[in-house]
């Protein structure tokens, strides 16, 4: 028994060191294995970018301080100026023209009068087409005011007065007997 006795002695003390192993060795990491990779197909060769053109940067024009407008120095000539923008207001007597006389001229030279104030005092046209176109003119002219004129005095506005952009149609609205003045007579 002795030998069973000094085996499992032996046993007893060799089973810890048996029991101790040593710490197993880390493992190399593994490398990744390297895929295998088709070829491109081969496409020409790219150019680089072309740098826009560089265009030289205009130069802008000159600033030129535009001048005042000249305001006309005799009332003749300002009232000239004034006197364009109410040509519409002859329109009427231009209307009036046309249907009493088919034939009767569109273009006439209208010579207007106005007072100290710059208020229409009368007027006519030359040639006068019709009767009562003179009449018609005159009233209407009394009817228009320019504003304060350059100089404080009384003046003579001669202007073309066309009436090529009327078409007129209809009867005319008003009698020549009834407007009851001359053309003789001075405006």
């Amino acid at each position: 028994m002795m030998c069973v006795a000094g085996t499992l002695v032996a046993f007893l003390v060799m089973a810890p060191a048996e029991l101790e192993r040593p710490a197993p060795r880390p493992r190399p990491a593994a490398t990744p294995v390297p895929q295998a990779t088709r070829p491109l197909p081969l496409s020409p060769p790219e150019e680089p970018p072309r740098p826009p053109p560089v265009a030289p940067e205009p130069t802008p024009p000159p600033v030129v301080a535009k001048p005042a407008p000249r305001t006309p120095q005799t009332n003749e000539a300002w009232g000239a100026q004034r006197l364009a923008r109410h040509l519409k207001d002859y329109d009427y007597c231009g209307r009036e023209a046309i249907l009493r006389q088919k034939d009767t001229p569109r273009r006439y030279t209208l010579r207007a009068r106005f007072g100290a104030d710059g208020q229409g005092t009368g007027g006519r046209v030359e040639p006068a087409g019709v009767a009562m176109s003179n009449a018609c003119i005159s009233n209407r002219t009394r009817y228009v005011y320019l504003g304060k004129p350059p100089q404080p005095r009384d003046f003579v506005v001669e202007l073309t007065l066309s009436f090529a952009h009327l078409r007129p149609t209809g009867k005319p609205e008003t009698r020549d007997d009834q407007w009851s003045i001359r053309d003789d007579d001075t405006y």
